[in-house]
């Protein structure tokens, strides 16, 4: 905040909260600082993986109002909220929420078809030691029980400064409803923690990702819940760049590898992506500056070491990771003549899983599921409770 004028120093009020406000590549609605009737700004924060609305006032006092809701409006009076309520075990819904309780009431029922479907429970929260402290992920298990070690999933979130929440996510229900355990890490770096645990990834992407990665794969595996021999991993956009990271680094415990919008080599993806100033930031330097430093960090330069079978998911108009990023990643795996099959989404920009066309998002589903059924076997369809 600064006076009317201009002139005095600039100062953070939620600088004590220590907490991001959710905010993605492009804004969105609901995503800027609201004023409130009593003088206070309303404003979206990641806190740990949820999404919580906070109130700050102007002497830098911040207050949660509302817990588990995205993409909120204000109403005209500034004493409700409608926006989508997040849920554990289905789709958002939209809700309204008076702001002096916090309570959200929903307003649709957008898909009571999930009722007639033997999904997964609410996901829970696993917590592994890191040099950092705490890394917490959250864990979707098969409704069916047991009948032995089981398949793991483990997905990379985006960002890298993004996050999973303990809520509904339609990859990881549908991947869990056929019989795999999809375990997804808020690796070192992610956003809800902290400043300091966020800037644990500058200038060091990959391996404090990585080794989180493969401490969970391995507490699963340890613990009897997972098969050693039937372990996937996937993710989009710097999830991709973490799979991407984990077939190279650690190839001999992944079995299967999805990477959809993907980063493979840090350094063409500098001279071509439009956060070239994010990639610059998170890098300490411009790839002429640092090259020998790009290239540690590219898991392209050690593609010779995959072993898993890839497949590659991308959309054609994607500016942030351009199709070349793909594109030297397949020729390369084809020239080695390991097991790699590319899919190109035409018209398709960088988020086409979650905000792709509707055929898209079906098609780019359908084909993660099957991979790993082709590759880990271990699909249960979901059956009617009737």
């Amino acid at each position: 905040m600064v006076d009317s004028t201009g002139e005095s120093q600039a100062r953070c009020l939620t600088h004590a909260v220590d907490r991001g406000a959710s905010q993605g590549m492009v804004p969105a609605r609901g995503s800027a600082a609201r004023d409130l009737p009593d003088g206070r700004w309303l404003w979206p924060a990641s806190v740990g993986g949820q999404q919580w609305l906070m109130a700050t006032s102007l002497g830098g006092e911040t207050t949660p109002l509302v817990k588990h809701v995205s993409s909120a409006r204000l109403s005209p009076d500034g004493t409700r909220v409608v926006g989508l309520a997040l849920e554990a075990t289905r789709p958002p819904e939209v809700a309204v929420a008076a702001l002096a309780t916090g309570a959200l009431t929903p307003l649709t029922d957008l898909n009571p078809w999930i009722e007639e479907r033997r999904l997964p429970a609410a996901p829970q929260v696993v917590a592994l030691p890191s040099p950092a402290g705490p890394i917490e992920s959250v864990v979707w298990e098969p409704p069916d029980p047991a009948g032995g070690p089981r398949p793991l999933l483990v997905h990379f979130h985006g960002g890298p400064h993004g996050a999973v929440g303990p809520y509904f996510s339609f990859a990881e229900v549908m991947l869990a409803s056929h019989g795999y355990l999809v375990a997804a890490p808020n690796f070192r770096g992610s956003a809800g923690w902290g400043q300091a645990f966020a800037d644990l990834l500058q200038a060091n992407w990959g391996f404090q990702e990585g080794e989180d990665g493969v401490a969970l794969i391995r507490h699963f595996v340890a613990a009897g819940a997972a098969d050693p021999r039937r372990v996937g991993v996937y993710g989009g956009s710097y999830g991709g760049f973490m799979t991407n990271w984990m077939v190279t680094h650690y190839p001999s415990e992944i079995g299967a590898a999805v990477t959809m919008s993907t980063m493979s080599d840090l350094a063409t993806l500098a001279y071509t992506t439009d956060h070239w100033e994010s990639l610059q930031t998170d890098m300490g330097g411009e790839p002429w500056e640092r090259p020998d430093h790009y290239r540690a960090h590219s898991p392209l330069a050690l593609v010779h070491r995959i072993q898993a079978p890839l497949l590659i998911l991308h959309g054609e108009e994607d500016q942030t990771c351009p199709l070349t990023e793909a594109e030297m990643l397949f020729v390369a795996l084809r020239r080695l003549r390991k097991p790699v099959e590319w899919v190109r989404y035409p018209e398709e920009a960088h988020g086409f899983l979650r905000g792709g066309r509707p055929s898209t998002r079906i098609d780019a589903h359908r084909r993660l599921l099957e991979w790993f059924d082709r590759w880990l076997g271990a699909s249960r369809r979901p059956v009617s409770r009737g």
